[in-house]
């Protein structure tokens, strides 16, 4: 072990070494794009088995490490309660929950509408709560 810790060691082989997640699930939400998909991407190569969920129309890429991409409506407690249960049923239990199913507000503070900031703060709060609620 002291070899991983030497200064010429790869950086990769010390981060293998830190961040193996070997026999862990993984459920990423929001993996279909930015900070999710990356996330997707790092976690499927550190052991985990990963498991991806986004929105039903959003364009789900087909990680080759995921186990199983899903869809679901962060906004539908209904949805988010569905999905959790599939994945119980089908891999056991969760034991990282990665939420980046968000909406930027790509809206000028002082112009938003109240209906968009709504589904802003329905998507980016109320989703990460459903989803760690059930996780």
């Amino acid at each position: 072990m002291a070899a991983i810790w030497s200064a010429d060691a790869p950086v990769t082989v010390i981060l293998d070494a830190l961040f193996r997640l070997d026999g862990k699930t993984a459920l990423v939400v929001g993996a279909g794009g930015g900070v999710g998909e990356a996330a997707a991407a790092l976690i499927g190569q550190v052991g985990a088995r990963l498991i991806t969920a986004d929105a039903p129309a959003a364009p789900r890429r087909a990680s080759t490490a995921a186990a199983a991409s899903l869809a679901v409506d962060v906004c539908d407690e209904a949805s988010v309660t569905g999905l959790l249960a599939d994945i119980a049923a089908r891999f056991g239990d969760i034991d990282i929950l990665v939420y980046a199913a968000t909406l930027p507000a790509g809206f000028a503070f002082e112009t938003m509408s109240l209906a968009d900031w709504r589904k802003v703060q329905e998507v980016n709060l109320q989703g990460a709560f459903l989803c760690l609620r059930e996780a």
